[in-house]
């Protein structure tokens, strides 16, 4: 498979946000602030550097206002956060972030475990975060048939329906192929596949 010719593609590295949080190990807000700067002198135009999450429920994500005033800005490097509900919109607007990124799950069982609420909760929850951020382009994943998460994206990709069990596994395709197409752009090793999703972050 190549690339098409004549598409843009903009990558965002989520290294911060979803690469620390899955690490046992929770470093200070000093130690991620440097990672972002980091990344940014490598080049990156865009990371996602903070999620705002209660503390307790996340702790690598801890202190996401600290890591937000410890970063060196450059007009070079779109910092995003990552927010879940009113609350984290309301830490995220007070840090002056350069962007917002909101998530919705596919199924309800893990939009119960990611954001501690039903989809269909969460879908409002994104549109409350969306009216106030202002207007934003939204891209998403969706069953065939779906009437509701085209409300609240411009860009929609469907899948088959699948039992919930496996629908992760469905959803994860259509991204880990984006992500493959993109790894080939880059010019991108992309010997293992199952890795493409982490090492190459797309949005």
């Amino acid at each position: 498979m190549r690339p098409r010719a004549g598409v843009d593609v903009e990558l965002c590295d989520v290294g911060p946000r979803d690469g620390l949080q899955n690490e046992a190990e929770v470093l200070p807000p000093a130690a991620r602030a440097e990672l972002v700067d980091r990344l940014g002198a490598a080049g990156l135009s865009r990371i996602e550097a903070v999620s705002f999450v209660r503390d307790d429920r996340v702790p690598q994500m801890a202190g996401a206002e600290e890591v937000v005033e410890l970063v060196r800005r450059s007009e070079d490097v779109e910092l995003s956060g990552l927010v879940l509900n009113e609350r984290g919109w309301e830490r995220f607007a007070a840090t002056g972030l350069d962007r917002i990124d909101v998530t919705l799950a596919a199924t309800e069982t893990f939009n119960e475990r990611n954001g501690n609420a039903t989809l269909a909760e969460a879908v409002e929850r994104v549109e409350t975060i969306l009216a106030a951020a202002g207007e934003a382009p939204v891209s998403a994943v969706a069953t065939v048939g779906d009437e509701e998460i085209p409300r609240y994206a411009q860009d929609v990709l469907y899948v088959p329906e699948t039992p919930e069990a496996l629908a992760p596994i469905v959803a994860a395709l259509p991204l880990q192929l984006f992500a493959y197409e993109v790894a080939v752009a880059r010019g991108t090793d992309v010997d293992q596949p199952r890795n493409l999703a982490k090492s190459v972050t797309v949005e």
